[in-house]
């Protein structure tokens, strides 16, 4: 979707997705305006040319690739968090607000002003490009001078070069370099004014494995722990959570105690003392003991399928939850209907593919072997002229006397009298028959007096 014009606005305030996965929203204006909130985006672009104006993109939208041909004012009133996986600024930017990037880039030439108190944090294993040339530094400050603004990172290093740094903190346990060619302006805090260790361009080193002494079978609300085999030396174990976005841990102990009440993946890998360099990581998947209670309804009658199985007090399992039942597709559901006589496995899984299974028996209908029988009513008032057929004899067919249908429900059908149809006046015979869910079938005829025709 393009927008063309003067100004391009996205007034809305909440739960809007806008195809995420596959759309491209592209402004070409010179003063785009995107406000709103809890908004979904794939790809948006800002590329007018030129660029003359500001452009605007609001607080709390998640966006899987921004990139900004002009000059834009992110989150210019702070507030809730962006979302972005990728952000790329060809242009100059401020930045205000709390803002999370899985990759942030920034380009050589271009000046990058962030508001004071305010974080932009780059996940552990995202990535921040911002590397100036000689001719052509690139400056980030704060917009106040004096008051520092936080760029923060855990994981892996930064690693940066030819900076002009005013008035901005590096944070976490990644390591900060600035580079051996950036000007620590005033006031920053945190960077390492020195090149980049040769294993930042390297590949990373193998994955550890998980140390035999760990413990992974836990029940919910216990504690695992995980050790990594083989720590090399000077450095120290970090995990990482399911989606790699937080680290969880990290120490020179490397003696991670997690707290499990269900599936959950982890990620493990180890960082170098010296350079900060981490390692590829390791997956690991806990599942602590998962117990749930089936409740088993046999059908009612011999052959039939009216039977149910229904999952409860299910604990150790993370959301969503699917279940499925012997010969059935995976639902959401934890009831299964429709079941006749068998035995049938009963499986449930969550989101991280954690999963338990149990076998259940439904034994065949308890009642089985009674004959159905039916009486009809007798004694019936007249229907007088004009009257509803169908209405009358719906409240004369539930005067039936019905045995050995087994509880299960009925199927009365009438005939003799059609909906719609004139019945004159006279005595019509009225054939009821019911069947019950075995299959069997009985009728019934009851006399019915109508008195100056019926409906």
């Amino acid at each position: 979707v393009k927008m063309v014009g003067q100004f391009s606005f996205g007034y809305t305030t909440s739960n809007l997705i806008f195809d995420a996965g596959t759309s491209h929203l592209i402004f070409l204006t010179s003063s785009s305006q995107f406000y709103g909130a809890d908004q979904n985006f794939y790809k948006v672009t800002f590329e007018s040319t030129p660029y003359v104006n500001t452009n605007y993109l609001f607080n709390a939208n998640v966006l899987d690739k921004l990139t900004l041909g002009n000059y834009i004012m992110v989150n210019p009133y702070g507030g809730f968090n962006n979302y972005f996986h990728e952000a790329e600024f060809l242009q100059n930017a401020d930045i205000s607000g709390n803002n999370i990037f899985d990759n942030l880039i920034f380009l050589p030439g271009k000046t990058y002003i962030l508001q004071p108190a305010s974080t932009q944090t780059i996940t552990p294993l995202g990535n921040f490009i911002a590397e100036g040339t000689g001719g052509f530094p690139i400056e980030i400050k704060s917009s106040n001078l004096g008051q520092q603004a936080t760029i923060h990172k855990d994981g892996d290093p930064i690693c940066l070069d030819f900076l002009y740094l005013t008035d901005i903190a590096a944070t976490g346990t990644g390591f900060r370099y600035a580079g051996a060619n950036s000007d620590d302006v005033s006031n920053n805090s945190g960077w390492l004014f020195e090149a980049c260790p040769g294993c930042f361009n390297d590949p990373a080193a193998p994955a550890p494995a998980l140390d035999p002494v760990s413990v992974t079978d836990v029940q919910p609300g216990q504690q695992a722990t995980l050790v990594l085999a083989n720590l090399p030396n000077n450095s120290e174990a970090v995990w990482f959570n399911a989606d790699q976005t937080t680290e969880l841990y990290a120490s020179i102990d490397n003696n991670f105690q997690p707290l499990i009440n269900q599936g959950t993946k982890f990620y493990g890998a180890y960082r170098d003392g010296s350079t900060g360099c981490v390692s590829d990581v390791l997956e690991v998947l806990i599942c602590p003991e998962i117990s749930f209670t089936l409740i088993a309804t046999p059908p009612v009658c011999i052959g039939g399928t009216n039977g149910s199985v229904e999952v409860t007090d299910a604990l150790g399992l993370g959301s969503p939850v699917t279940y499925s039942i012997t010969g059935g597709s995976p639902q959401n559901s934890p009831l299964f209907t429709g079941l006749g006589a068998g035995t049938y496995t009963v499986t449930v899984q969550d989101a991280s593919t954690c999963s338990a299974t149990q076998t259940v028996n439904l034994p065949d209908g308890a009642l089985a072997g009674q004959s159905l029988t039916i009486t009809c009513p007798s004694n019936l008032p007249n229907l007088q002229a004009g009257a509803n057929c169908q209405t009358v004899l719906g409240d004369y067919v539930g005067l039936a006397i019905v045995t050995g249908n087994c509880g299960g429900p009925l199927n009365p059908v009438v005939q003799s009298l059609s909906p719609g149809t004139l019945v004159n006046p006279g005595t019509v015979a009225v054939h009821l028959t019911v069947s019950n869910e075995s299959g069997e079938s009985v009728t019934c005829v009851f006399n019915l007096g109508i008195l100056g025709g019926c409906h």
